[in-house]
C-alpha cells in the first residue's frame, strides 16, 4: 500500500550570517581581564567590579578587572542591556607572519625586497620624484614598533609615534622577531628616493608580537586624529574571532579619508572567518611568491582585493641587521607604499579611489577575473605611468641559435626608459613552424630560420 502525503511549499531565502557578532566567547578569550564597551549612557562601572578604565573615544571605554571571572560576570550583565551598543572581551591579537630566514648584508645599490621591482614601484617612484611633489604623505605602521636607530629609517620617521603597550611616547620595537621593524623597513626601502613619504610608528604589539583589541583600536584612533594618509595593519586574530571595535575603527578611518591596508593572514583559511581581513572597506592583501603562486599559508576569500610579494622578503631587523621573512605581513606594506605614492601624486584621492586605481593597475593572474586567491591581481605600477611616444625599442640579442625544444627569453630596452610596460609589447615570429614567441620567450620548433619582431 502506498500512502501519498501532500505538504505545503515554502520559499527559502538565504541571508548573510551575522554569527561573528554573536560569538560565544571561550574562557581563554577573557584572559586579558578586560572588556571593551560602547555606550552613549553615563554608567558607573564601579558597580560591576571594575578596578580601572580608559576611554578610546567618547563612547568606547576599556574596563579592567582583577580576575577573569569578574570580567566574564560583567560581560554577562552588560551584553543584553539595551543601552549597550556592544561589549566584547579585550582579546589578544597577533602578528600576521609566517617564518623568518636569517639574512645577508644589505646591498646598497639595489632594493632589498624583490617585490619593489616586481610591482614596478621603482619605476613609479622615479616618476613621482621627477614630478617634484612637495606634499607630505604619512603611513602609520601599527605593529610592534620600529627600531628607529636602524640606518634604513634615516629621515623616514615622524617623531609623533606612540606606544600603546606601555602607554608612552617611545614606540621602540622590542619584539624578539622585530616584526614592526621588518614591515616598516619594506616601506622605507621602497621610498628611499622619495623624501616626502614618512612613517609614523605606532606600537600595539608587545615583545612577543602580541597586542590587544584596545591597543590596536587606540592606535587606529591615534592615526585618525593625527591625519595620517595610510594605515598598514600586518596583524590579525586567529581564525573565527572577530572584533566589533576593530571593525568600527577601520570603517571610521576610511570615512575620515584614511586608506587602510590589511594583511590577509597566514592560516590558509577563508578571510570571512578572520578579522580584520574580512572588512570590505580596507584593502586586503594576499601573498604570492616570485612565480605568481599563492603563498601556501596565505589566507584567501571574497574580501581579497590584490596580491603582493610575501615570500622571501628581505628587510630590516632590530640592531641594524637584515633578515628574510615570509607572510602576508610582508605583502601588505608593498601595497601601502603604492597607496601612498598614488596619494602623493594626487592628494585629493579618496580611499575608495585609491583602491580602485590599485586594482586597475593590476595584472590578472590565476582564474580569469577577480578571484579568491589574488583578488584583481598583482599591481604593476608601470601601468600608472603617463603614456608617452615610444622613440625606440631594442632587443638585447641580434641572433640566437637554439636546439629544437629549447627556449630563450629575449629582453627589451625602451626609449624613453621606464615609461613602457612589457604587456604593451606585441611579439611575432616570421615562421611559427620554425620558432614561436610568447611575451619574449622564443621556443625552437624545427630546424630553420625565423625573424622575431617586437
Amino acid at each position: 500500500m502506498f500512502i501519498f502525503m501532500l505538504f505545503p511549499t515554502i520559499n527559502v531565502k538565504a541571508i548573510e550570517s551575522e554569527s561573528h557578532h554573536n560569538h560565544i566567547y571561550s574562557y581563554d578569550e577573557f584572559k586579558s581581564k578586560s572588556l571593551i564597551v560602547k555606550t552613549d549612557e553615563l554608567i558607573n562601572f564601579n558597580d560591576y567590579g571594575v578596578i580601572d578604565s580608559s576611554h578610546i573615544d567618547d563612547e568606547i571605554v576599556t574596563l579592567h578587572f582583577d580576575s577573569i571571572d569578574k570580567a566574564i560576570d560583567c560581560y554577562e550583565q552588560l551584553k543584553d542591556k539595551e543601552y549597550i551598543e556592544f561589549v566584547e572581551p579585550d582579546m589578544y591579537i597577533d602578528i600576521s607572519e609566517d617564518n623568518i630566514i636569517e639574512g645577508r648584508e644589505e646591498e646598497n645599490n639595489t632594493y632589498n625586497s624583490w617585490g619593489i621591482e616586481y610591482l614596478a614601484i621603482d619605476k613609479y617612484s622615479k616618476y613621482i620624484k621627477e614630478e617634484n611633489k612637495n606634499n607630505i604623505i604619512t603611513i602609520a605602521v601599527i605593529d610592534s614598533g620600529i627600531d628607529y636607530n636602524h640606518p634604513i629609517f634615516k629621515d623616514k620617521l615622524l617623531t609623533t609615534g606612540y606606544d600603546f603597550v606601555n602607554n608612552d611616547d617611545d614606540p621602540y620595537d622590542d619584539d624578539f622577531q622585530g616584526h614592526g621593524t621588518h614591515v616598516a623597513g619594506i616601506i622605507a626601502d621602497a621610498t628611499r628616493n622619495i623624501s616626502n613619504i614618512k612613517i609614523m610608528p605606532l606600537k600595539a604589539l608587545n615583545s612577543i608580537g602580541r597586542g590587544t583589541i584596545s591597543s590596536v583600536g587606540n592606535s587606529i584612533k591615534y592615526a585618525i586624529d593625527s591625519d595620517v594618509d595610510i594605515i598598514n595593519l600586518s596583524l590579525g586574530f586567529i581564525t573565527g574571532v572577530h572584533s566589533k571595535l576593530i571593525e568600527e575603527m577601520i570603517v571610521e578611518a576610511v570615512e575620515a579619508g584614511v586608506t587602510v591596508v590589511n594583511a590577509a593572514g597566514n592560516y590558509n583559511a577563508n578571510t570571512i572567518n578572520s578579522c580584520p581581513s574580512h572588512i570590505d572597506q580596507a584593502i586586503i592583501v594576499s601573498s604570492i611568491d616570485n612565480n605568481n603562486n599563492k603563498a601556501y599559508t596565505s589566507n584567501y576569500g571574497p574580501s581579497i582585493d590584490v596580491a603582493a610579494p610575501g615570500v622571501g622578503i628581505y628587510s630590516a631587523a632590530p640592531g641594524g641587521s637584515y633578515v628574510y621573512k615570509n607572510g602576508t605581513s610582508m605583502a601588505a606594506p608593498h601595497i601601502s607604499v603604492i597607496a601612498a605614492m598614488l596619494k602623493l601624486n594626487n592628494p585629493d584621492l579618496k580611499p575608495v579611489e585609491i583602491e580602485n586605481f590599485i586594482k586597475e593597475y593590476s595584472i590578472d593572474i590565476g582564474e580569469k577575473g577577480v578571484d579568491w586567491f589574488f583578488g584583481s591581481g598583482v599591481p604593476n605600477m608601470a601601468l600608472a605611468l603617463p603614456k608617452v611616444s615610444l622613440e625606440n625599442i631594442l632587443i638585447d640579442k641580434d641572433e640566437i641559435t637554439l636546439e629544437i625544444g629549447e627556449k630563450y627569453k629575449l629582453n627589451l630596452v625602451y626609449y624613453p626608459k621606464d615609461y613602457i610596460n612589457d604587456s604593451e609589447v606585441l611579439w611575432e615570429s616570421s615562421n611559427n613552424e620554425v620558432a614561436t614567441v610568447d611575451n619574449g620567450e622564443v621556443m625552437a620548433v624545427k630546424e630553420g630560420e625565423s625573424i622575431i619582431t617586437a
